[in-house]
């Protein structure tokens, strides 16, 4: 599978500039376990504890804990591409609205 991030439309992409500034540990993490375990597996990987889909949206949510620090990256599967379409530390028990807005809207702007 192919993975691939949102950019806007200057052509950056909110999503590698948050994970160039996460810890070292972490962003390698993200990188090389995470992402390079879904471009490998692809819809299989979401059968692990680490992906799931979202309740009631067309998004997957990859979850990471390092240390103290909680993370959710929202992504779009289409076809045989894996579209990384924002990221956010998780603070609360639960996902506030305006996160899972920020990836519908970028979701959109792919069509």
């Amino acid at each position: 599978m192919e993975i691939r991030f949102w950019t806007n439309q200057s052509g950056q992409s909110p999503v590698e500039k948050f994970i160039e500034q996460l810890p070292e540990k972490t962003k390698v993490r993200v990188l090389t376990f995470h992402l390079k375990n879904l471009e490998q597996e692809g819809l299989k990987y979401r059968t692990t504890q680490h992906m799931e889909k979202l309740k009631g949206y067309d998004l997957y949510e990859i979850k990471e804990r390092s240390s103290n620090l909680f993370l959710r990256l929202f992504l779009t599967i289409d076809r045989e591409t894996a579209w990384i379409l924002h990221i956010f530390k998780k603070e609360k028990n639960f996902t506030p609205k305006k996160e899972i807005k920020t990836a519908l809207s970028r979701k959109k702007s792919l069509n």
